[in-house]
């Protein structure tokens, strides 16, 4: 069957905001879709063509010389993945401090790598930005990335271009009982659509048929986020996020917070002020008054009477409901979450810091769904409040539903 495509050309005035449809939310709302783009390069194929036309045939040399090539790259970190601490579960995770050192010792051996938790920058990152720019002006182009994994091994990404039609080998290489390297999967295919945007993502879009459930989208940051960014998207937004809580989700302030669902914000500030999760069995039956008052007024300018009016409170039990996140009480949704990175920020004379988060979610292949501003005001013990959540208004935005978790009597 020969192939459709439509060819969305990227030409020099190409509008940044484009690729808008409405879509139905988890509770049945429309909620729209912005692909944020730039400079793109977008390849349509029509949907009626076989997924089968999409493999491409690894020729046994290939293969050969292929396999050859990744276990010396393995190799290369050997030690550190035999240093390293791998826990005592069946699935082996490795410290992220680890996995940084594995990423500087492919660095220093000239390789474009990145950890697939991506909340890093790639190193040798020039190389992969010639090959979009390459890309989108129509040139042949070959680069290729490795994508580290907490289970200290790695995927090679073989991107090819040419005529402004992508192809992807996937490598994956994993470590075998004996720490030895071992290639576990190996797979060529033609991408269904790809798109390298202003703010320096290559997103791209694998083929699937349309009665597989599962995400085609796959997005790489290419041009390095400043450090600083990436600092503060670690100590002050990423470890809230976007699930099981709505701070970040609705708008709020000092003088009207009663949009937060208080309750459900516990464990997130526990984590933040223990810098380790909640034992669940110790809140069965609720969260103690003074342990629930201290946690959340820590992180909120919300005094105890206030808690007590907001929150759902049972001054029988002394103690706030609380609801371990599950199945039965919170918004499911087939597209996943997104996550968020700042990409600005400003300081007030007051000594707040007001950071300029977009939420970057991949399931919709968008790096911004939807941007918010969040202001934080630092204390002089180094501590920290939230004192505000606005969520920049914005056509077709998509912002994810939430129920609070929380059922009344």
């Amino acid at each position: 069957m020969k192939n459709k495509w439509v060819s969305l050309l990227g030409v020099l005035g190409i509008l940044l905001l484009g690729g808008c449809a409405e879509r139905k939310s988890p509770s049945g709302e429309i909620v729209g879709e912005t692909l944020t783009r730039g400079k793109v390069e977008v390849v349509e194929y029509d949907e009626a063509v076989e997924q089968e036309n999409y493999n491409l045939i690894i020729e046994p040399e290939e293969k050969q010389k292929i396999e050859k090539e990744v276990v010396q790259v393995a190799l290369l970190y050997k030690t550190l993945y035999e240093e390293a601490d791998k826990g005592t579960s069946y699935n082996v995770v490795i410290p992220e401090e680890t996995v940084k050192e594995i990423k500087e010792c492919l660095a220093r051996n000239h390789k474009v790598a990145i950890e697939d938790s991506g909340h890093s920058n790639m190193t040798n990152s020039e190389l992969a930005q010639a090959f979009c720019e390459a890309a989108l002006s129509g040139e042949e182009a070959k680069v290729t990335i490795y994508m580290l994994h907490r289970d200290g091994g790695y995927s090679r990404l073989d991107f090819h271009v040419k005529n402004k039609q992508m192809d992807l080998m996937v490598v994956s290489v994993g470590w075998n009982e004996s720490i030895e390297p071992q290639v576990t999967y190996m797979e060529k295919y033609q991408l269904k659509n790809w798109q390298y945007t202003e703010k320096g993502y290559l997103i791209y879009e694998r083929y699937f048929s349309p009665f597989i459930e599962c995400n085609s989208y796959s997005i790489l940051r290419i041009k390095p986020l400043k450090e600083e960014y990436l600092e503060l998207t670690k100590a002050y937004i990423r470890p809230i996020g976007y699930q099981g809580n709505n701070l970040f989700l609705t708008n709020w302030n000092k003088a009207d917070m009663t949009s937060i669902a208080f309750n459900d914000l516990f464990e997130y500030f526990y984590y933040l002020a223990k810098g380790e999760s909640i034992d669940v069995e110790n809140y069965k039956n609720g969260i103690p008054k003074v342990e629930f008052e201290t946690i959340l007024g820590t992180y909120l300018p919300l005094t105890r009477e206030e808690l007590e009016k907001f929150a759902y409170y049972n001054e029988q039990t002394q103690c706030y409901k609380w609801q371990v996140l599950g199945c039965a009480n919170y918004t499911a949704t087939p597209k996943g979450y997104p996550v968020p990175e700042v990409v600005d920020y400003k300081r007030h004379e007051d000594g707040s810091i007001t950071l300029t988060v977009d939420a970057l979610w991949e399931e919709y292949g968008t790096d911004c769904a939807f941007t918010h501003e969040v202001t934080i005001v630092p204390q002089s013990d180094g501590s920290f409040y939230y004192a505000g959540n606005s969520i920049r208004p914005k056509e077709n935005q998509i912002i994810p539903v939430y129920r609070n978790r929380i059922k009344t009597d």
